[in-house]
């Protein structure tokens, strides 16, 4: 399936700099630039149309959600409920909103844990998956678009969410505007300020068709700081990852090396096995609102 390219940023969408430099180019995806200013790197062109009609219209998807992207969401939660203990040391009930809800695995968890859940996702066959699965209502939007009043949630969290916006400030400047004063935020984001970037460039894992943000640890502070939140506590973290992930993951790559890796990984029965990876390139902030005088 061919795509098409457009460009997406005419400037830095963190710092609104011009000057820049061409990182890499890659074959799929175009352009990849860091700002000279800021060193945010960023995709110049983006494919259309959007990755949530590409998913539905790829003739080798199955089903609408692929089991592998289930399945992801099931290994994470480890990592979901490591977040909820954390959350609980600063708020322990309350109002929750997640962005970017997806199958709505994190924000069932959250209301089991007893928070008073709500969600926004602008892919509906996800929203609808939450609320077949979980009973949960998401938001069928993007955060921009969203009902909820100022000063509605306690607790705001996003879980690989930043790195997909095409405007990153206008996004966290809603999500302070929707957290109250005492609330906390939890932002995750792939960070690129780690020996396996520079050595893999454009064929490091983070690069992929959605990800049109590539922050180091000091431009997602940067951003943050810009938008009226300070960290409070910040982890580098890893994942449980099923093997079978990786092999999909390799399509974003090469097809053929994909199919190779998947029928191996078939072959001596292992698809489904999962191992703890940490490469320390991924980091979960947790963050307050700057107090305004």
């Amino acid at each position: 399936m061919a795509v098409q390219m457009l460009e997406t940023f005419a400037s830095c969408p963190l710092c609104e700099s011009d000057p820049s430099r061409v990182l890499f180019t890659h074959k799929k995806f175009g352009k990849f630039i860091k700002c000279s200013h800021c060193n945010l790197v960023y995709v110049r062109e983006r494919p259309t149309p959007s990755w949530i009609k590409m998913r539905e219209s790829e003739p080798y998807r199955s089903v609408p959600i692929p089991d592998v992207l289930i399945n992801r969401a099931i290994d994470l939660t480890p990592d979901f409920q490591s977040i909820l203990k954390r959350l609980k040391q600063y708020q322990n009930h309350g109002k929750l909103l997640e962005v970017g809800s997806f199958t709505g695995h994190f924000l069932n968890l959250s209301k089991e844990a007893g928070y008073d859940v709500a969600g926004v996702e602008p892919d509906s066959i996800s929203a609808d998956f939450a609320h077949r699965t979980f009973g949960l209502n998401i938001c069928r939007s993007i955060v921009q678009d969203s009902p909820f009043k100022d000063k509605t949630f306690d607790i705001i969290v996003m879980i690989d969410v930043l790195e997909h916006l095409n405007e990153p400030v206008r996004g966290l400047l809603e999500l302070h505007r929707l957290l109250r004063d005492a609330g906390v935020i939890v932002i995750e984001v792939p960070i690129i300020d780690t020996v396996f970037f520079n050595l893999l460039g454009k064929y490091h894992r983070h690069i992929i068709m959605d990800h049109i943000l590539l922050f180091s640890q000091t431009a997602l502070y940067n951003i943050l700081d810009k938008c009226g939140f300070y960290p409070i506590h910040s982890e580098l973290y890893g994942r449980r990852v099923r093997l079978g992930r990786i092999a999909w993951n390799f399509r974003n790559q090469s097809e053929s090396i994909g199919g190779f890796v998947e029928g191996l990984l078939k072959g001596l029965r292992i698809y489904d096995f999962s191992i703890s990876v940490n490469l320390r390139d991924m980091v979960r902030v947790y963050c307050k609102k700057k107090q305004t005088t």
